[in-house]
Formats: structure tokens, sequence, C-alpha cells
């Protein structure tokens, strides 16, 4: 039994506020989980930015190293079609100069036999210039022919050893080039074996900051409603004109928890229930501004649009457009900031991610 209705409105506005005070300690700490998972999810999404990028640059250095070797075998094929075509001709060329030399040895018959007819002409007295002549010629002749496929035939020896050089040295590049891009291709593969894991971690972490998020927004719901209930408690005992000095100190604390609540929150309503109605949690009418959802709860086509409406690189993967929306969000607020202190606007280039 209670002496009267002010003294009961003002234990139940002490029971209204000590219920208050546990449901903004653990909002509080809820805050705080929030704030340490957004840091992990931004470092998440960092490595998965820094992994995908490396595996880019790896999977284009496997790129570039398969058309080297591509490269390769297609020179190699071309040398050794020139160096068939060079053996051919170096073998013409020896059979050319062992017709050659065959010839030369039936000449210099011919010519010994022709100088034996001048020592016997001479020997009867008679005239031998023209048969002279005629020796030395065909002597000659023979001669030449016989330099000539020889230099030929070392010619096309020559070609056929430096085309024989150029495709071992080809296959020596070949085979290491083989090699590199086997290196490569493991590379890229272990690279994406890594990226694909920081993603997942960083979508992970996501999931579990949407939960938090969304556990966030019930405690303020209940943090709206039992503000609600003690300001309507308090008013109860005040409009009962006894005991103001007792709910003085109670009504001071209600306005500081609520203050604090507001700014850990973020919570812009926390007065009564009818304001909590009108603007929800994802509201930031009283600044005037749209309140940003979070980027943990945006699907992929969400993060492309507001990329595209910032005017920022809206292409790869959901870690690297959340990555570029943290810092062009991150810059647009400074420049709000320095806008409304008065201060110089910060530069109003769009920071990207690679």
């Amino acid at each position: 039994v209670f002496s009267s209705r002010q003294r009961l409105a003002q234990l139940v506005a002490q029971f209204s506020y000590a219920k208050l005070k546990q449901i903004s300690a653990a909002a509080r700490a809820l805050a705080r989980y929030v704030d340490d998972l957004e840091s992990e999810l931004e470092h998440a999404d960092i490595e998965a930015v820094q992994l995908r990028t490396q595996l880019r640059d790896a999977v284009r250095a496997a790129s570039e190293r398969e058309a080297r070797v591509t490269e390769l075998s297609q020179r190699a094929s071309e040398v050794e079609g020139q160096l068939g075509l060079a053996q051919a001709e170096l073998d013409a060329g020896e059979r050319e100069l062992r017709d050659a030399e065959a010839r030369a040895e039936s000449a210099a018959e011919e010519v010994l036999e022709l100088q034996a007819r001048v020592r016997e002409a001479e020997q009867r007295g008679q005239s031998v210039e023209d048969q002279k002549a005629q020796a030395e010629q065909l002597g000659i002749k023979f001669e030449e022919q016989l330099l000539d496929a020889e230099r030929k035939a070392l010619a096309f020896e020559r070609a056929q050893r430096k085309l024989a050089s150029e495709l071992e040295q080809l296959q020596r590049e070949r085979a290491l080039a083989d090699e590199r891009a086997a290196s490569a291709s493991e590379l890229a593969a272990a690279m994406e074996q890594r990226t694909l894991a920081a993603e997942s971690i960083a979508e992970r972490k996501a999931s579990e900051l949407d939960n938090v998020l969304r556990q966030r927004e019930q405690n303020a719901r209940r943090l709206q409603e039992a503000m609600a209930a003690l300001e309507e408690r308090l008013a109860e005992a005040r409009e009962g004109g006894g005991g103001v000095d007792s709910i003085e100190p109670l009504d001071v604390e209600a306005k500081r928890l609520r203050a604090e609540l507001r700014d850990v929150l973020d919570i812009e309503h926390l007065d009564s229930a009818a304001a909590s109605d009108a603007s929800g949690p994802d509201d930031a009418a009283g600044q005037g501004q749209l309140r940003l959802p979070p980027l943990s709860r945006m699907r992929k086509a969400e993060l492309i649009a507001e990329c595209e409406g910032y005017a920022i690189d809206a292409s790869g993967t959901v870690a690297e457009l959340r990555a570029r929306l943290r810092t062009e969000r991150k810059r647009r607020k400074a420049e709000q900031a320095g806008a409304a202190q008065g201060g110089p606007e910060p530069s109003s280039s769009s920071v990207g991610v690679a």
C-alpha cells in the first residue's frame, strides 16, 4: 500500500530508470561490439582488395609467360622449318660438290691427255699454241666450278649450323619459359585460393555485423520505449506536485543518459515514442540529410548503384566496392564537417581502390 499516487509514480519512475540503465549498459556494450566488427570488416575488405590486386597481377604475369612460351614455340617451329630447308640445300650442295669433283677429275684426265698430245706435237715440230690454250682453259673452267661448289657447300653448312644453334637456344629458352609459366600458374592458383578465402572471411564479417546491427536496432527500439515510459512516469510524478526534490535528480540523470545514448547509438529521437514512430534509426532528418545504409547490408547491385552515384569506379568484387565506398563516404563526411566548421573544403577528387 502506497501513501499516495505520487509516491507510487516516483517508485515506478525509479524502477523504469533502473531498467533503462540496464538496457543502456547492454546498448553501449553492443555499440562497442559494432565498432569492433566494423573495424574488422574494414581490415578484412582491405586485405581482400590487396589480395585481389595481387591475384590480377599474378594472372597477368602468368598470361604473359604463357604468351612468351607460345611465341617461342612458334619461332622454334619456324626455325625447324628453315633448318629442314637448309639441310635440304646442304644435301643438294654436297651432291653438287661431289659432281663437281667428279667432273674435275675427269677434266684433269683430259688435261693430262691433251698435255701428252701437245708434247708429241712439239716433238714432231708442229704448232701447239692452240692446244696449250685449250688445255689451260679447260683446267681453269673445271677448277672454278669446283671452287664454286665448295663455296656453296660451305655456305649451306654455315647456314645449317647457325639455324641449328638458334633452334637449340630457342629450345632452352622455351624450356625455361615453360618452367616460369608453370610457376606463375601455380602462384596464381595459390593466390586465388588466398583471395577467395579472404573474401569469404570478409563476407562472414559482413554477415556477423549485419546480425549485430539488427540486434542494435531492436535494442534501440527497446530504449526508445523505456525512455518514453520513464518520461511518462516522471511527468505523472511532477503533476502530483509532491516529492519534486526526489524526482529532480532522476530527471537530470535521465536527460544525461538520453544525451549519452544518442551519441553512442547514433539515434536522433530518444525523446518519446511518437518521435520514434516518426523517424526510425535509419533516418537523420534532424541533421537535414539521409542516413546512408550500412555497407555490410548492401548487395552488390546496391553498392554498384551508390558507386555510380558518386561517379567512382563501380567494377570489381563486393569487398572492392565496399572499400571504395567506405573511402568515399569518409571523404564526403570530412568535407561536410569542414564546411560546417567554416574551414576550407578538401579536394573533391574521389578515392578509389585499384
